[in-house]
């Protein structure tokens, strides 16, 4: 009896949970208005959320009222990327319980073109967009979350099937419900590149994941298992990458005349360096195809456990040179360098990619003991054997060549 109840309990709990830790908004639109936007809150079940309520506060553009793919279900500002908007969105929701928590954000974007219909990516043309997204409890002071830059939102889109796509992101960066109303904004720009495109969404989604990269656990870093991050390949790719200096003893030189890759984002390197613990290297890098956008950053996990703890960051420059700092207590034996050419603004080395990643391993060796100087003669024997030595009888004298009593630095010595 103990245990039923106990496992009825359980249960309660952990649907309540679920419920908590998904939220999502859809919209009935009946206008181009944010007021003329009725906004339904639903748990994870699809369920509404007792209690919980949600409406569009604002928007810089009016929507568009109509088009062959426009629904009243779709919120859609009238505005074409060509024209270089700054788009804005807030949304409000209310009675969330206190210390709710999100760590992940879905969008159900729809690229849409002038005439209300939707683009594809068969035309070969870019539609990239930049997203910035902050929240707050009042609606005034706001903190950054989740941004993704340079995203293409016509990606894989034809409009014989797949018409519209769900976009997905974690945050490393938990956002806590303070007992008041949530804000949620949505600052949208035009990309890079972009041919021109209307942004679209159709359900927005607050999300609590339990998910977690496998290298963050237990297991994982006692193993050493390193996560695959997701992500796109870009025409960038590492041209160079040289490791040498006093404390390398089996040098790193990797060259590429061309992209080979074949579309692969990560790629593991078999090539390696041999460092000392304690000592210096110099890192010296080159690239292909870097735009201003781009970041290059080199990362190592010194401990080997799945996990790059340091990093050093040389922006956007197509070439590079950095001495690195081989901590002494970095584990001996095989360890994990990561150079990461990015352009969607996330900085971890685990995080989505837009560009390229390319894995090098260093092999750590203890720090060299000094070897022991050998035929040392104390500075006094010295200065002593440079004096001028005489006989008894007070005659200068070759040592090399004497035998019996003679006097040097006012001393009688014997040889």
């Amino acid at each position: 009896m103990f245990n039923k109840k106990l496992l009825f309990l359980l249960a309660l709990f952990l649907l309540s949970w679920s419920m908590q830790a998904q939220v999502s908004l859809t919209f009935q639109r009946t206008g181009t208005t944010a007021e003329s936007v009725k906004v339904q809150v639903r748990n994870a079940q699809g369920q509404p959320l007792n209690g919980v309520t949600a409406s569009v506060v604002s928007t810089s553009h009016d929507f568009k009222s109509s088009g062959n793919a426009i629904t009243e279900a779709i919120v859609c500002p009238n505005v074409n990327a060509t024209s270089n908007p700054t788009i804005d969105l807030v949304f409000k929701i209310s009675g969330l319980a206190e210390a709710t928590q999100f760590n992940a954000l879905d969008l159900d974007i729809h690229a849409l073109n002038n005439a209300g219909n939707y683009q594809e990516s068969g035309d070969k043309q870019p539609r990239r967009y930049v997203l910035r997204t902050s929240v707050s409890d009042n609606g005034a002071d706001w903190t950054g979350w989740i941004n993704k830059f340079n995203f293409d939102i016509a990606e894989g889109i034809n409009t014989n099937g797949k018409t519209h796509k769900l976009w997905g992101w974690m945050s490393k960066d938990t956002v806590k419900t303070s007992g008041k109303d949530f804000y949620l904004k949505l600052n949208i720009k035009k990309g890079t590149q972009n041919q021109g495109c209307f942004f679209g969404i159709s359900s927005i989604t607050l999300k609590d994941s339990v998910y977690a990269p496998v290298s963050s656990t237990p297991l994982a870093k006692r193993l050493g298992i390193y996560y695959h991050p997701c992500g796109s390949k870009t025409s960038v790719y590492l041209t160079a990458c040289n490791i040498t200096g006093q404390a390398v003893s089996n040098e790193l030189h990797y060259a590429a005349t061309s992209d080979n890759l074949k579309g692969f984002h990560h790629i593991e390197r078999h090539d390696s360096a041999e460092v000392a613990r304690g000592g210096r290297f110099n890192l010296d890098y080159a690239a292909q195809g870097l735009t201003k956008d781009y970041t290059v950053t080199a990362y190592f996990d010194w401990d080997a456990d799945g996990i790059f703890e340091t990093k050093q960051e040389f922006l956007n420059d197509a070439s590079g040179h950095a001495e690195i700092q081989v901590p002494a207590d970095a584990k001996e034996g095989r360890v994990r360098m990561r150079m990461r050419l990015n352009d969607n603004g996330l900085e971890y080395a685990d995080e989505e990619v837009h560009g390229m990643l390319n894995d090098f391993f260093l092999f750590v060796r203890p720090q060299a003991e000094p070897t022991p100087p050998t035929n040392i003669v104390p500075i006094e024997q010295v200065q002593v054997q440079n004096q001028k030595a005489y006989n008894i009888e007070g005659k200068l004298i070759q040592l090399k060549n004497h035998q019996g009593i003679y006097i040097q630095g006012g001393q009688k010595k014997i040889k």
